[in-house]
């Protein structure tokens, strides 16, 4: 996709960043050549790609892996997986007809006579195809925005696309030295999420392959983020231990939750809210190893892991990146060219967070917000500008549910309400985060 390519290097000489390079490349070619990518690496990630190729390139893929990855190093690969996308296979089927019988550049049409077919069947729960596959029309993807399509054609159309069991992924790794060892889905991580019902189903099983196998059997997986090494080196449990409780922790939302329920692939799973409040509150006087916290919160390291692992999961903490992160002047810079960026109409509404090692959201609005902010106007005056920016630029101010507002006074309430939300939770999460240096004093 040298599009992609070309927008990559354009951000990185706008944002100065010397350390990336982005190289396009055909993978049959690389795997034959891997001396185009320069040297060994450490990490290699194929993310939704293993499973939309067809075998050459998928072999490809993992022979140009092991060639390029140094021993000790980590494979990141994320596939479609079976069970899971067994009902939606016929919606492909019939998208795929459908596109054939009235071929065009925009195959919005086969998708909708897909979905419209589907529910049709779908209507008759006496007929075996519903009975078998009860949970296909919760499954059936929206087909209506622009959106919409253009994530379908990518997920459905190619030729090759095929979801595919972890027996058949696993063994092919192995083939080129890269062992599995766990899931980059957190809450994966720990089993005793598992329904009590069907738990022993995994656990008591002791072939690792049968064991994944069942695991998404209960699961019903559709979608897997599997780690692999090229050559393990498993810690001792004292080791791994120790190594567990240095590292450390920092907040990452400040948005108060009234529950600590969180989606999960084995379903809704709750912390209790008390110790998790508590949990969140240890962390605001700054990051902390997890050992510490154990300690604090009165908990062992595994019975604490859990709560780790959702709250990590669901952005609410972050692994604290202590000296890696870069100096804040240069960040507030690149934030502040991002900011730009976004306000000329690219699509890069975001704000770098160096002590987390991420990102946060920042749509155009709370970036302008934010940017009369940084220049010390008052409430007033700040609102009087970005209200004269949306107007100068075409540009509307929407509603919480997506309706354009025309009323000025509402304009005015909408605006003050993103100003709170601003300073209660963006701006501190940016300061904490090294986003920003520091705040000017508000102007009169």
């Amino acid at each position: 996709m040298p599009e992609h390519i070309a927008q990559g290097r354009w951000l990185a000489r706008r944002l100065q960043l010397d350390n990336v390079v982005f190289v396009e490349g055909d993978l049959l070619e690389l795997a034959r050549n891997p001396a185009t990518l320069g040297d060994s690496f450490a990490y290699v990630a194929a993310h939704g790609l293993y499973s939309w190729v067809e075998p050459a390139v998928q072999e490809a893929l993992l022979t140009l892996t092991e060639r390029v990855l140094e021993p000790g190093g980590l494979f990141f690969c994320s596939y479609n997986t079976l069970p899971g996308w067994l009902g939606r296979t016929a919606f492909r089927m019939l998208a795929v007809l459908e596109q054939e019988r009235r071929p065009g550049p925009t195959p919005a049409r086969a998708f909708a006579a897909a979905r419209r077919t589907l529910e049709e069947v779908l209507r008759h729960p006496e007929a075996p195809f519903p009975a078998i596959l009860p949970m296909l029309k919760e499954q059936l993807p929206p087909v209506g925005g622009a959106s919409d399509v253009a994530y379908l054609c990518g997920e459905y159309l190619p030729t090759a696309w095929r979801p595919l069991y972890v027996s058949e992924v696993h063994p092919r790794c192995r083939a080129h030295k890269l062992e599995p060892v766990a899931t980059a889905t957190l809450s994966q991580l720990h089993e005793g999420f598992l329904n009590p019902a069907v738990a022993p189903l995994v656990l008591e099983e002791e072939d690792p392959l049968i064991r994944q196998a069942v695991f998404d059997l209960v699961l019903n997986q559709s979608f897997r983020r599997d780690l692999f090494a090229k050559g393990r080196h498993p810690l001792p449990e004292p080791v791994r231990l120790e190594r567990l409780a240095a590292v450390e922790l920092q907040r990452l939302s400040l948005e108060p939750r009234e529950d600590f329920l969180f989606e999960t692939n084995f379903g809704r799973v709750e912390l209790e809210s008390e110790g998790a409040r508590a949990f969140e509150a240890a962390l605001a006087e700054g990051p902390l190893p997890i050992g510490t916290l154990a300690l604090r919160l009165g908990a062992g390291l595994d019975r604490l892991l859990p709560s780790v692992l959702l709250l990590l999961e669901n952005a609410r903490i972050a692994l604290a990146r202590g000296a890696a992160a870069a100096p804040a002047a240069e960040t507030e810079e690149r934030n502040r060219r991002l900011r730009a960026h976004t306000q000329e109409g690219h699509a890069l509404g975001y704000q770098l967070l160096p002590a987390a090692g991420t990102v946060m959201s920042l749509p155009l609005l709370n970036g302008l917000l934010l940017e009369g902010r940084l220049q010390g106007l008052a409430d007033d005056d700040l609102i009087s500008c970005v209200l004269m920016t949306l107007g100068a630029t075409d540009r509307k101010l929407f509603d919480a549910d997506g309706q354009p507002i025309e009323d000025p006074v509402q304009q005015v309430g909408r605006l003050r309400k993103e100003m709170e939300r601003l300073d209660r939770t963006v701006l501190p999460l940016l300061l904490e985060n090294g986003g920003l240096g520091s705040l000017p004093p508000e102007g009169d």
